[in-house]
């Protein structure tokens, strides 16, 4: 039967090729990186194979990509002989990690799963264990992993409730696609029964926490967050980070909502994805909103109330700027996302009902009071009011939220002496 699956899963991808390259054309009319880069997609690569080790680890956006980076960094300082590979499969994420890890680390797009480009980008990169990174799942690669005898790593380890009951559904398939797996470092322990009930044994699953726990404030960040309050004056403020479509009109209606009151209010918009700045800085022409973008460097005026995030990797200090944050991807049905940011830059956050992405962190976030959830849309306002009107509770909240993070980390550490562990025996 797993062969059979297998040939499918494969058959299906084969099919779906076509649209795929398609919409990768399209993309890299508006990405030159995809252009430039587009045959590691098929395991191409102008890395020339090397004598030696190499980590290889898989992280598949900017979120992943920058949870990894004390590990990285950790783990370089160990094994400052063995090469470190890394990919990821957005523009975004790439553009990411050769920013944050380009000097310790060659980084690549990683490549569509199927055979024929794992042979090609098993033979360029030589890779000697794979950390997955979070739920990255693909059935070809863990086939070739087994193939090589690579040893696997998952890392920040999670499966949906979703994800969990579509493998419990094909729990022998499963169980012998995830034998290259030698250690399920799950996030919580919920993930860790999840993993353990679709196949993989107790013995090989731990539960070492969150990686994204794990963050790092840069001084430079924080300098920056002070100079740019420092410029807005005593004016009160508030995020809106990580927003997807549909989410930016119902921040834009609160936010006209609370200048009622507080009339000097400043919103920081922050789309999720680069590809949308452009045309979310249309809206805001079109609704007659005045605002300032980051990218331009200039100061906002009295009359100007909208910030809008239009740079990468400046989220954790945009943060910094705020009172308080509303956390998007979560008045859509997109899960909602990471929490820990603000959470770990001392402000409370608000979130809409869609956090299944994130939901062991917000009612944890939630049971220490540093975060709300909340179902209808009009909710969103009165509680951003709320914090604006109460300072105490506002940095009551905060301060909690700072603290538990700060309880919480770990997990580097906790995934470095694992990953050491089963390097050690995977070197012999």
């Amino acid at each position: 039967m797993y062969p059979i699956i297998r040939v499918l899963y494969s058959g299906l991808l084969y099919a779906c090729l076509p649209i795929v390259l398609l919409r990768l054309v399209w993309r890299s009319m508006h990405y030159r990186v995809l252009r430039a880069r587009l045959r590691e997609r098929f395991g191409i690569l102008k890395t020339k194979p090397k004598p030696g080790q190499t980590l290889w680890i898989h992280a598949v956006s900017v979120g992943e990509i920058q949870s990894i980076v004390p590990f990285v960094q950790a783990f370089y300082r160990i094994y400052p002989h063995v090469r470190i590979h890394i990919t990821t499969t957005t523009a975004t994420g790439l553009a990411r990690a050769e920013t944050l890890m380009g000097h310790l680390a060659e980084v690549s797009f990683f490549p569509y799963d199927l055979g024929q480009n794992w042979t090609r980008f098993f033979k360029a990169v030589r890779p000697s264990m794979l950390i997955l990174v979070e739920s990255e799942i693909w059935p070809n690669l863990l086939h070739e992993c087994a193939n090589q005898k690579i040893p696997v790593i998952m890392a920040n380890a999670r499966l949906s409730q979703r994800s969990f009951r579509r493998w419990r559904r094909i729990s022998g398939y499963a169980r012998r696609m995830f034998q290259p797996i030698q250690f399920v470092g799950a996030q919580s322990a919920v993930d860790a029964e999840r993993f353990a009930k679709v196949g993989i044994p107790l013995s090989k699953i731990g539960e070492i926490g969150n990686l994204k726990f794990d963050i790092h404030l840069s001084a430079e960040s924080t300098r920056i967050a002070k100079q740019l309050r420092t410029t807005w004056g005593s004016r009160p403020v508030w995020i809106a980070a990580s927003t997807h479509p549909g989410e930016e009109a119902v921040v834009l209606k609160v936010h006209q909502q609370l200048l009622v009151e507080w009339p000097d209010l400043i919103l920081i918009l922050v789309p999720r994805h680069p590809e949308r700045f452009q045309g979310i800085a249309q809206l805001l022409e079109q609704q007659g909103v005045p605002f300032v973008t980051r990218s331009s460097e200039h100061q906002l005026s009295g009359q100007q109330h909208v910030y809008l995030g239009d740079t990468l990797g400046e989220l954790r200090m945009l943060y910094q700027c705020a009172d308080v944050a509303f956390v998007a991807g979560s008045l859509v049905p997109v899960g909602g996302h990471n929490p820990l940011e603000p959470a770990a830059a001392a402000i409370p956050s608000v979130m809409g009902p869609y956090v299944e992405n994130c939901l062991a962190i917000v009612r944890a976030l939630q049971d220490v009071g540093a975060l709300t959830v909340i179902h209808q849309t009009d909710e969103l306002m009165k509680k951003i009011d709320y914090y604006l009107s109460s300072p105490e509770e506002r940095i009551a909240a905060g301060k909690a939220g700072a603290e538990w993070v700060g309880h919480n980390q770990g997990s580097c550490e906790n995934l470095l002496n694992e990953v050491s562990r089963h390097w050690v025996e995977s070197s012999h």
